[in-house]
């Protein structure tokens, strides 16, 4: 990287980068320590079940950093090549947790089944972000196109409202049933719910984030610091107040409301990134901003790789803490152990996919320059031959 790129690089996308890695990381203290087998009741549980609905912004706030980085990409040639890197990054992860499964759990490997699963985006559990973000990469520079249309700030919230009801809207407005006033009350007691508006475009969520970054690429949004907390504050006690609501009385209930689409966590993702774009940092430069790089570019790596230590860190504290609820209190050691081991790991990988790259890119030239010089020894022979 040359010094100008260091000098350019900005450290709030790096923070961004890792924060949603790090709420991946809490996100997953959630599904293995037990707190879904817990009874949703008591002031405890209401602020665990806030944070879990903070937390969950971890993929919206990827790509949502995506669209705010990769809104000005044109249709070339040598954009598509950009994804080379991202599978190269899947296929080491789904190697290595191949590795990690041969070797701690005991189980067989085929090399037939291992293509298969890779194939089937398997390679690692966590590859399904790969099948999602690969279509999203190929239709990047076409969203683009259409963006670049909407040339003012007016027309950029229009589209984000429409998304925002088209994608958003539904998994708030279609989750209620009204059998009787003690389903209001109870609603785990509901046996099927009214829908009021169409969902067919709930799975779509990956546009509405992209877009939401390209619109704060172009449209900063900046109120009063104390106000933009206030919001982003109510908004999260809002989303996990109805996940409490929902699950009242019973374990914690995942559905529509609380996944990707729906609309609180839509808004708290907007506030957050917004947020976290108003940090007071300057760029870096020399190895400060080398080593950012390698940390911004092991956090995909990391999020794939994850699933090992979330699988090893929780069976130490099933074994340690045999009940669900005195894990809650230990939640910080396992998220920080397996953030910093994925990174660890994934820093390892990236440093040995750069090298093998250098080595592809050093060999191309090296054939380049002998066909080059071949195809000057036979043209000069056929000049003398003549």
């Amino acid at each position: 990287m040359s010094d100008a790129a260091e000098r350019k690089r900005d450290p709030r996308l790096d923070v961004i980068r890792l924060t949603a890695l790090f709420f991946v990381c809490a996100t997953h203290f959630y599904l293995h320590s037990g707190y879904t087998e817990l009874t949703m009741e008591g002031p405890r549980m209401f602020i665990m079940t806030a944070a879990k609905s903070f937390f969950l912004i971890c993929v919206p706030m990827f790509i949502t950093l995506t669209g705010y980085l990769m809104c000005e990409k044109k249709l070339t040639a040598r954009y598509f090549k950009g994804i080379i890197k991202v599978l190269c990054v899947y296929l080491f992860s789904s190697a290595l947790y191949s590795v990690y499964s041969v070797v701690f759990l005991g189980k067989e490997f085929y090399p037939g089944e291992f293509v298969r699963t890779v194939l089937k985006y398997k390679g690692t559990p966590y590859g399904w972000y790969i099948e999602m973000y690969i279509g999203l990469f190929l239709l990047i520079p076409f969203i683009n196109m259409a963006l670049d249309k909407l040339n003012s700030k007016k027309r950029g919230l229009a589209l984000l409202l429409v998304l925002f009801i088209v994608i958003g809207l539904p998994s708030l407005a279609n989750v209620f049933s009204f059998e009787s006033k003690e389903v209001f009350l109870r609603p785990r007691l509901a046996s099927r719910y009214v829908q009021i508006l169409p969902d067919w475009w709930e799975g779509f969520y990956p546009i509405f984030y992209y877009c939401l970054g390209w619109y704060l690429k172009k449209y900063p949004f900046r109120p009063k610091l104390g106000i933009h907390i206030s919001l982003l504050a109510l908004s999260v006690l809002a989303d996990g107040g109805f996940n409490f609501y929902k699950s009242y009385g019973g374990p914690f209930v995942s559905a529509a409301w609380n996944w990707n689409s729906n609309p609180f966590m839509m808004v708290t993702t907007f506030l957050f990134f917004s947020l976290l774009l108003r940090i007071p940092v300057k760029p870096a430069g020399g190895k400060g901003a080398a080593f950012l790089k390698l940390l911004s570019d092991s956090v995909l790596g990391a999020y794939l790789v994850s699933v090992i230590f979330d699988e090893r860190y929780y069976a130490i504290l099933k074994d340690a803490v045999p009940a669900a609820r005195d894990r809650m209190v230990y939640a910080p050691l396992p998220v920080l152990a397996t953030f910093l081991s994925s990174m660890a790991v994934s820093i390892l990988m990236t440093l040995i996919i750069r090298a093998l790259s250098a080595l592809f890119a050093l060999t191309g030239k090296k054939i380049k320059r002998e066909t080059s010089k071949k195809s000057a020894e036979a043209g000069e022979q056929n000049d003398s031959s003549h």
